[in-house]
């Protein structure tokens, strides 16, 4: 998956919301967990950026996210050949 360039501002906002106050890599991705819980909408439409060995999307398959990491492990979508599934949707 392509990097970021470092956006201050964003910078900023993950470090004062979204990761405060951790010290481990579980905890850091806990705090990813319910920051992304909090935040996003569902459903929303998404695309395969790469193809991942723990994921049965190809890069650029579209899908519809129906839920996040409390519905399942990663999170339940709709993609065009199957009803439902999870996925991890993060590069933990």
């Amino acid at each position: 998956m392509p990097k970021l360039k470092l956006h201050p501002t964003r910078e900023r906002r993950i470090k004062q919301e979204i990761v405060v106050d951790v010290y481990t890599s579980d905890e850091r991705a806990i705090g990813w967990h319910c920051y992304l819980d909090d935040k996003l909408r569902f459903p929303f439409k998404a695309k395969c950026l790469a193809v991942r060995e723990i994921s049965p999307l190809k890069k650029g398959e579209e899908v519809e996210v129906l839920g996040g990491a409390r519905h399942g492990a990663g999170g339940r979508l709709h993609g065009r050949d199957v009803r439902s599934r999870a996925v991890p949707v993060t590069d933990d």
